[in-house]
């Protein structure tokens, strides 16, 4: 089967050749509308959940005839308008040419593997195959394509903010160390390892344990053991945080952290901790923190552990996505 990808830009397009077109007597170059766009330019968080879900349910009914798609990355799931009802924006997935029925991936066959899936948006089990001690065989399954649609959807937020003029230069470094460390590294040991560090830069973690920070700072604040962020870094990190990441947005990644956590790993359940009152309140008090002067820095502690591949199923990421595009609506 033969996909073509949509044309971003009409400038994009191929010169004009008369053997393509049905009237041969008239030759005339074609302007193509732009009907696709990457996923990290949706319009608004709610989009962007939106569309995943979309291409979640499409993959979903892929599955349910036996195959895979076998490439999720963030140049197959993009954002589509016009081609709806009302000309809603939604979520498509293309390039399936990779798709096959599900196949044993052995490590004889980790060539195929890494030409078949991006690297960087690879499900654990598959980047375990070509690890130099793996033994014995693993089947690449609907739910390792599951996986790499979380990767997509941390991936293209982070490289949202990160591509938005608004966002403050101490949030692109924070943002830009994450996705380094995640997304841009050509070793699958490397990627691996990221992927396996429950710590402040894993590419799903690192809200949760952003989100944590916050919370205390904003109790010692209020406990009155200290008066602002001793470090403007941490701080402006902390404004735009509140102010530009949606409190549904959080609970979600903080739900889809608990796929890599065991149960003796942060026994606190996240997604419970967090209301909208507590949320609220840290975005009011926000004024207060943006008055600080003092330049002393103050050491940070960081968490990690030792992970298990993420059991999620379609049934539970829809029902995140769902719960977060609720209250997204409310």
């Amino acid at each position: 089967m033969h996909v073509v990808s949509p044309i971003e830009d009409a400038e994009d397009a191929a010169p004009f050749d008369p053997s393509l077109t049905l009237i041969q007597a008239r030759p005339s170059h074609v302007s193509f509308k732009p009907i696709c766009r990457s996923l990290s330019r949706y319009g608004s968080q709610l989009e962007l959940l939106s569309a995943l879900r979309d291409v979640l349910k499409i993959h979903r009914h892929l599955s349910q005839t036996g195959l895979v798609h076998g490439d999720i990355c963030p140049g197959t799931v993009l954002l589509s308008k016009g081609l709806s009802d009302a000309g809603k924006t939604t979520g498509i997935l293309i390039d399936w040419d990779a798709v096959r029925s599900v196949p044993t991936a052995t490590k004889d066959a980790r060539q195929d593997l890494t030409i078949v899936s991006t690297a960087q948006f690879m499900a654990i089990d598959i980047l375990q195959v070509h690890h130099a001690t793996w033994r014995g065989s693993i089947k690449h399954n609907a739910n390792h394509d599951i996986e790499s649609m979380i990767y997509i959807l941390a991936y293209t937020l982070l490289r949202h903010h990160l591509e938005d003029k608004a966002t403050p230069q101490a949030v692109r470094t924070r943002l830009q160390t994450i996705i380094d460390g995640a997304f841009s590294h050509v070793s699958l040991e490397k990627v691996l390892t990221s992927r396996t560090r429950l710590d402040e830069d894993h590419p799903i973690a690192w809200m949760s344990h952003l989100y944590r920070v916050i919370v205390e700072r904003d109790r010692m604040i209020q406990e009155g053991r200290v008066d602002v962020y001793e470090d403007p870094n941490e701080a402006a990190v902390a404004y735009w945080f509140l102010e530009t990441i949606e409190l549904p947005v959080v609970v979600l990644f903080g739900g889809l952290t608990e796929c890599w956590r065991s149960p003796t790993d942060y026994p606190e359940n996240l997604a419970r901790e967090m209301n909208a009152s507590k949320y609220e309140g840290m975005k009011r008090r926000r004024e207060r923190y943006k008055n600080s002067d003092k330049d002393q820095s103050q050491g940070s502690t960081s968490r990690s552990s030792t992970s298990r591949p993420p059991l999620i199923t379609y049934d539970r990421f829809l029902d995140l996505l769902d719960t977060a595009i609720g209250d997204l609506t409310c």
